[in-house]
């Protein structure tokens, strides 16, 4: 994920034929890619230490598509995980907690014109607006919880790097599944984010299962909200999908 990143910058810098460090808001202050989104798809049990693996950009981000890229991992055996990250410009002063700005993904201009890579900055829009609605109520007691340390989970310019989500997500689903059935894999993982986090504040983590085990093989869905505890703001929300491959003694 933090390579993927990488990329997804670097090809931001590209598009826009300017270094990072001069882009600014009409303010003057300095502007990052704040993640919006990031979608994880395909399994991740079909990669092993050592597998040799290829990064290729399938879509670039553009204005016209929110900064939505895409960049598959494919294993010399045929295997593949897709990563989307969706991003928007934001300018940070003084604490994240208050002073993280955004621009609103939402006035963003639609087009009628078909293209799959604006359609799908369009439903992750919309979705992005959805999830929100969803989060648990703050007092939900959490699966997890991490206190935010600067080290360990911001970056340089004090935003908590977005890959860590997928660990914080993931513990918490392993926590709201004790007994995960064996053969479990996860072919999916979208995660929104809404805010940021402090070093010293405390993200707590409410996590829902459901099952649909009418058709094998069986499907485990993963509905989760992070929330600072400071002030109960909602940070991001998570939907993840396991495939549970029944065991031949079962």
């Amino acid at each position: 994920m933090k390579e993927v990143g990488h990329l997804h910058w670097l090809a931001i810098a590209e598009e826009l034929d300017t270094a990072p460090s001069q882009w600014v808001d009409d303010r003057g202050r300095r502007c990052f890619a704040s993640v919006v989104t990031a979608t994880l798809s395909g399994s991740l049990t079909d990669y092993v230490e050592d597998t040799l693996c290829q990064f290729r950009m399938v879509v670039r981000p553009c204005a016209e598509t929110s900064w939505l890229s895409q960049i598959d991992l494919e294993s010399v055996d045929g295997n593949r995980i897709c990563v989307e990250i969706m991003t928007v410009f934001a300018s940070l002063e003084g604490h994240s907690n208050t002073s993280l700005v955004r621009s609103d993904i939402a006035s963003l201009p639609s087009t009628t014109d078909y293209d799959p890579n604006k359609t799908r900055a369009q439903n992750l829009r919309n979705l992005f607006h959805q999830e929100r609605k969803r989060a648990h109520d703050p007092e939900t007691p959490p699966h997890v919880s991490y206190r935010i340390a600067t080290n360990d989970h911001l970056n340089g310019v004090g935003l908590v790097y977005f890959a860590r989500f997928q660990n914080f997500f993931g513990n918490a689903e392993e926590n709201a599944i004790p007994e995960m059935p064996k053969g479990t894999s996860l072919v999916a993982r979208r995660v929104h984010y809404y805010g940021n986090m402090d070093a010293g504040d405390t993200l707590d983590i409410v996590t829902d299962v459901t099952t649909n085990v009418e058709n094998l093989p069986a499907w485990l869905m993963t509905y989760s909200s992070a929330r600072r505890r400071s002030d109960s703001a909602l940070i991001a929300a998570c939907e993840s999908s396991y495939r549970v491959v029944p065991s031949l003694g079962a």
